[in-house]
């Protein structure tokens, strides 16, 4: 009996009109938050959570949507991207946790919140455009 956990294709687009907007935000939130004066608190977190709920579906969206031709290979693919994104992501919090404290280190950890999937998705497009490219090779 053979699960399939991936999300139906049309969730691809609807996770990139999610994610950008969202990134925006946050972006914005996190850099410009001193000048955020005009905002209440109250405002401020709705905002914050917006921007982190968006862009974490999203995210989700556009990494785990099927493919048009999803196959074995396919599967495989994304197996070893994920694995990939998963051990460069504590790479990364080992790198930041010897070199961010306090504040700074909060900031690093609410950013390595998006990096395994984010990460993921560059690889996964990676190796499959490596993989189209060997079959329009062989062809």
């Amino acid at each position: 009996m053979k699960k399939d956990y991936l999300l139906p294709v049309g969730f691809k687009k609807i996770g990139w009109i999610l994610l950008l907007p969202s990134v925006l935000l946050g972006c914005y939130m996190l850099f410009l938050q001193d000048k955020l004066n005009w905002l209440d608190s109250l405002n401020e977190h709705l905002l914050n959570n917006t921007a982190l709920i968006g862009t974490a579906i999203g995210l989700i969206f556009i990494g785990f949507a099927r493919e048009r031709n999803e196959d074995e290979m396919i599967t495989s693919l994304r197996l070893n991207s994920l694995f990939i994104s998963v051990y460069a992501n504590y790479i990364l919090l080992i790198l930041l946790a010897l070199c961010f404290y306090d504040f700074e280190f909060l900031t690093c950890m609410f950013v390595l919140l998006y990096t395994i999937p984010a990460i993921y998705y560059l690889l996964f497009r990676m190796a499959m455009y490596r993989l189209n490219k060997t079959l329009r090779d062989e062809e």
